[in-house]
C-alpha cells in the first residue's frame, strides 16, 4: 500500500515538474517569437535606410555641365547603379569611357571604320595618356542587356594572347543562367564558322566563345532569347 502511495506521489511530482518545464518552454517560445518579430522589424528598417542611401548616392553622382546643351544634361543626369562586375558605380552607358579612349587613340592609330549605331570599334591597342604611347587594350567593352526581365551583360575582352577575344554573355545576379540560352558569333556577312557558339546548360552564370581575329575582321553576335533593345545587325570591328 505504501509503495502505491509512494509511486503515486512520485508520478504527481514528475507530472508537476513536466508542467513547469512545459510552461517555461511556452514562455521561451513567446520570447523567441517576440525577438524574431523585432529582428524582422530591424531588417525592414535597415532595408529602408539602405534604399534611401542608394537613392542619395545616385543623386550625388548626377552632375550637370551648365555649358552643355539640354541633350547633354539629360545624358549627364542618366540613371546610375552599383555594378557588381566592376564593384563601382557606373552610368547605364558603361562604354562612354571607352569611346573617349577610342577617340584619343584614333589620333595616333586611325582605323577606316567610324563608330556609330551600326558599327562598333573594338581596339587591340589604346593610347595611354600617362605613358604617352599605345598599349594593349585591357579594358573590356561591356553592354547592359535585358533578357526576360533580367539583367545581363555582353562583354568583349582581350585575352592574354595574340588577338584572341573572349565574348561573354553573363548573368548579372549570382545565379545560373537558364538552360538553352545561346550566344552565337557570325562574320560581318552573317556566315558561320567553327566553335562560334556556346549554349547554357543550367550550371553556369555565363556562356562565352573565344575567337582569334585578324586586324579589320568584323563579327555580329546573336543572342537567344533575344534581349530587349538589342541591335543584332550591329557589326563589331576588331582593330
Amino acid at each position: 500500500m505504501f509503495n502505491r502511495f509512494r509511486k503515486k506521489s512520485e508520478l504527481e511530482e514528475r507530472n508537476k515538474s513536466l508542467i513547469e518545464k512545459n510552461s517555461e518552454l511556452v514562455k521561451t517560445i513567446e520570447e523567441l517569437r517576440l525577438e524574431n518579430s523585432e529582428i524582422k522589424q530591424h531588417y525592414f528598417d535597415l532595408l529602408t535606410v539602405n534604399n534611401e542611401l542608394l537613392a542619395k548616392l545616385n543623386k550625388s553622382h548626377n552632375f550637370v555641365d551648365t555649358e552643355d546643351s539640354l541633350a547633354a544634361e539629360e545624358v549627364n543626369q542618366s540613371e546610375k547603379y552599383w555594378d557588381t562586375l566592376t564593384s563601382r558605380i557606373v552610368a547605364l552607358d558603361e562604354n562612354e569611357e571607352l569611346k573617349k579612349i577610342n577617340k584619343i587613340t584614333s589620333k595616333y592609330y586611325p582605323v577606316p571604320i567610324e563608330e556609330d549605331d551600326n558599327n562598333v570599334v573594338i581596339r587591340y591597342f589604346r593610347f595611354d595618356e600617362s605613358l604617352k604611347r599605345l598599349v594593349r587594350n585591357t579594358k573590356p567593352w561591356k553592354e547592359r542587356l535585358t533578357i526576360n526581365g533580367e539583367r545581363y551583360y555582353l562583354l568583349i575582352e582581350l585575352r592574354d594572347g595574340e588577338r584572341v577575344w573572349d565574348i561573354t554573355l553573363k548573368r548579372y545576379f549570382q545565379a545560373a543562367m537558364p538552360p538553352t540560352y545561346k550566344l552565337k558569333a557570325v562574320t560581318d556577312k552573317g556566315e558561320d564558322f567553327d566553335l562560334n557558339q556556346d549554349i547554357a546548360d543550367g550550371d553556369t552564370q555565363s556562356i562565352s566563345v573565344a575567337i582569334e581575329l585578324e586586324e579589320g575582321e568584323g563579327l555580329k553576335f546573336e543572342i537567344y532569347p533575344e534581349p530587349e533593345d538589342y541591335v543584332a545587325s550591329r557589326i563589331f570591328w576588331f582593330y
